[in-house]
């Protein structure tokens, strides 16, 4: 068996638990902005309003990158994944 057989079947897992991850959060935030939408009698004005309250909900993510030390402090690096 080739070796890509033998890798294929998990790596096709992984990838598509990873799509379904990424794709539950954006499911989520549509869901709360459509809630909204149709609390306020579907008026499109307030669309905006609903979009951004549905995203700021969404949690952000903060990725620890690297320690560096310095004289006297400690640096320290963080990757941010917004909203978005």
């Amino acid at each position: 068996m080739s070796r890509m057989g033998k890798l294929g079947k998990p790596i096709a897992i992984l990838c598509l638990m990873c799509l379904a991850g990424c794709g539950a959060g954006v499911v989520q935030s549509s869901d709360a902005a459509q809630r909204c939408f149709e609390n306020n009698r579907d008026c499109f004005k307030e669309v905006l309003a609903c979009y951004r309250a549905a995203e700021a909900s969404q949690p952000l993510v903060y990725t620890a990158k690297d320690i560096t030390q310095l004289p006297g402090i400690q640096k320290r690096r963080f990757k941010l994944t917004s909203q978005n």
